[in-house]
């Protein structure tokens, strides 16, 4: 055997103080379960006036924590014939993240247990402050800043990354994310904008990609959708190419539909200013608004005691259009008659029985390309008259909406409604509304 070397490396106390302190704040101050942080997206919505956040950047924050003696000796690694054994978690283990979480949480648990609301994401920490008063000039006075969290945590001696933190401020960078606790709304950073076009352009111009560059793709533009929820729908494609390779080193050329998405992606993101508000409009409208569809004859939607029905041309099941694509277009035709009906701004109930199109809708794409297709053009109506449909699920069997989709108009209702709005012209070969 080769001679081999031992490193030791100290333990500081401090971090088994932190230890004892975060299990204590746990046990003392939190019911088991409610330590996993909330998401800044609430904080920033619920927070009153003058509310503010710090961000605060571990250093090495793996390296600050301690392997258990009995499990150092699986943690051995040879180097020009000598052994070193790791006596701090290094990074690249795949279970290091979580047992850096449980020392974050128990530092999100010390500071919460002492009135200063926090949350964390691997390493990086917000910790927000709301003012205590409102002096008569208007401005704002509090009860601590970062450097008052810092000293408050010293002897836990954790390690701060200086040029990483930030002190308190209407707006704060988390997570990849500029969050406004005054206007309410999420927004990109303009390099990481910058860097997102220019990694879309790379992937455009070397016209034949990997399946790891398509997925280092695909996981960028699922963080920006946050932001950008349009763009959930011109995912399904890039997806699917995905799926597509058969190993990690086989290079292909994206299809033109993929190619397509990617330059939307690339136009949306050039835009100067990329922002979501946060504001909620209150409780959803229950307009008693309900939709069906059925391969025997087509889709049927009812509203009170008024229905419309539109009916399946022969050949639209073609193409991969099955009764997954109709129950996505049954939605898309209650947006179009509320728009008829003159509402704006408002979220409202539409319920039906198919749960694959009430989750492409939720999620913003469709496996099926034509659902995808219809969800996207529900964005697009969404977006212009901002009216955002809130899918509800019930049995076929109490879905009111069954009878005028099977062409049962003496069990309908009351009336016919007769919308008027047009058809997309997607749609146009495949439905048709009965006078």
């Amino acid at each position: 055997m080769p001679a081999h070397r031992l490193f030791l490396l100290p333990r500081p106390s401090h971090r088994i103080l932190f230890f004892a302190c975060g299990f204590r704040a746990i046990f003392a101050h939190r019911p088991a379960g409610q330590l996993r942080s909330f998401p800044c997206s609430l904080k920033v919505l619920n927070s009153p006036p003058g509310t503010q956040g710090a961000v605060s950047d571990v250093a090495k924050a793996y390296r600050t924590i301690p392997v258990l003696p009995e499990h150092k000796r699986l943690i051995v690694f040879s180097h020009h014939n000598l052994f070193f054994i790791d006596h701090c978690l290094p990074f690249g283990l795949s279970t290091a993240a979580g047992m850096q979480g449980k020392v974050a949480d128990a530092m999100i648990a010390i500071l919460r247990a002492h009135g200063i609301p926090s949350i964390k994401w691997i390493d990086d920490n917000v910790h927000i402050r709301e003012p205590i008063q409102r002096r008569p000039d208007g401005v704002f006075e509090y009860a601590y800043d970062l450097a008052g969290i810092h000293a408050f945590l010293e002897p836990l001696g954790i390690p701060w990354q200086p040029d990483k933190c930030c002190d308190f401020a209407d707006v704060v960078q988390y997570v990849g994310f500029l969050w406004d606790f005054k206007d309410k709304r999420v927004s990109l950073p303009e390099k990481k904008r910058v860097k997102h076009v220019a990694k879309i352009q790379l992937f455009l111009d070397q016209r034949r990609n990997t399946r790891l560059e398509a997925e280092s793709l695909a996981g960028s533009l699922i963080h920006l959708a946050f932001v950008l929820r349009a763009g959930r729908s011109y995912l399904a494609g890039l997806f699917r190419f995905i799926a597509s390779f058969k190993n990690n080193f086989q290079v292909r050329e994206p299809p033109h539909s993929v190619t397509s998405d990617m330059r939307w992606w690339r136009d949306a993101l050039s835009m100067p200013v990329i922002a979501r508000s946060l504001e909620l409009r209150g409780a959803p409208l229950d307009l008693d608004l309900w939709v069906d569809a059925s391969e025997e004859w087509g889709i049927g939607l009812t509203w009170g005691h008024e229905f419309d029905a539109w009916r399946l041309c022969e050949g639209w099941k073609t193409d991969s259009r099955d009764i997954g694509w109709a129950e996505a277009v049954a939605l898309e035709l209650a947006l179009l008659a509320v728009i008829e009906r003159g509402y704006r701004d408002v979220d409202v109930i539409v319920r039906g029985d198919n749960t694959g199109a009430r989750g492409a809708l939720l999620k913003g794409r469709g496996r099926n390309p034509h659902t995808n297709l219809c969800v996207r053009r529900i964005e697009r109506w969404s977006q212009r008259f901002g009216i955002e449909v809130v899918p509800v699920y019930v049995p076929s069997a109490d879905n009111k909406a069954d009878a005028p989709s099977r062409g049962d108009f003496a069990n309908a209702g009351s009336q016919r409604a007769f919308f008027s709005f047009e058809l997309p012209d997607e749609l146009l070969p495949f439905l048709e509304h009965l006078p």
